[in-house]
């Protein structure tokens, strides 16, 4: 059978090599106001390693934005999408899964009856350019657009990513795999696309998420697991710019490319041509994490 690098499914309804459902986005409150969220996963041999947290967190995290999704069809549409890519002998990719608000018309108020789309597309993935990022190291840019705060909205993956994509473009060479990002007040809060962590003389400490970025299904698994399987103590706190200049390890992680050592910082200001080994410890997170799950090997 022909494979294609497209596949997607509307509400259970599939599309293989060309996108169908055009009538359901319309009037869609997510393409019209972002109003939605959105789940990136790892898919290797018909799996998807953190399948249980990923639905979790996009179905409470939903409540946030007055958006009532069901847990069991949630998991129902995004299994369906995993057995028509198994059949159709697709192997490895990336996952993407977005739940919307629905048609509501024109105006912000949300209607009275909300009816959720849940949109599953499938992609490609380089896993042998992830393979050497984990053993090799990445330099990352230090992006000089600044994360604003929103408690309400902090930690949720969603679909308005205008941040991100305003730092993204700060840099062109393929030489930085990923920007770091700082709030208004020089704190480190994440990657572009990836939660961090870092060890200082007093331990490991990922940013505190409180103010703004997104609490990766990763970290939460590092954070509540790994890192306590390797009598490794770490705590989320604010993460100074500073801080970094006295890293003595730093790794970004994700639920696509799994736990990345960064061996430079670049870019324009503070934090501007720091270098950083890859230390044991990362290894071994790295190692416990491979145990878990070997996609991330």
């Amino acid at each position: 059978m022909q494979q294609t690098n497209f596949y997607q499914s509307i509400n259970g309804i599939f599309a293989v090599g060309a996108a169908n459902g055009a009538d359901a986005w319309q009037q869609d409150r997510g393409l019209a106001y972002g109003h939605g969220l959105f789940e990136t996963m790892r898919y290797q041999g018909a799996l998807v390693p953190l399948r249980e947290r990923h639905v979790k967190r996009l179905c409470s995290d939903a409540a946030v934005l007055g958006i009532s999704l069901d847990r069991a069809i949630v998991d129902s549409h995004l299994g369906q999408f995993i057995e028509v890519l198994a059949a159709q002998k697709v192997e490895a990719g990336v996952i993407k899964i977005l739940a919307t608000a629905g048609n509501g018309g024109r105006g912000y108020q949300s209607p009275e009856i909300m009816a959720p789309q849940i949109i599953c597309q499938y992609s490609s993935f380089d896993a042998e350019q992830a393979s050497d990022q984990r053993e090799l190291g990445i330099k990352l840019w230090r992006c000089a657009y600044r994360l604003p705060s929103n408690t309400v909205l902090a930690g949720i993956k969603h679909l308005n990513r205008l941040d991100q994509v305003l730092a993204r473009s700060e840099w062109s060479s393929s030489e930085f795999a990923d920007g770091i990002m700082l709030d208004a007040h020089d704190s480190i809060i994440e990657a572009t696309s990836a939660n961090i962590f870092v060890r200082t003389a007093q331990g490991w400490v990922t940013p505190s998420l409180e103010q703004a970025g997104v609490a990766g299904v990763m970290r939460a698994l590092l954070i509540e697991h790994l890192f306590l399987n390797q009598n490794l103590s770490v705590s989320i706190n604010p993460v100074l710019a500073n801080d970094l200049e006295q890293a003595l390890e730093l790794f970004v992680c994700n639920s696509v490319r799994g736990i990345i050592p960064v061996t430079h910082i670049a870019g324009v200001g503070t934090l501007s041509g720091i270098d950083i080994s890859i230390g044991d410890q990362t290894r071994m997170l790295q190692s416990a994490l491979g145990k878990l799950y070997p996609c991330y090997l």
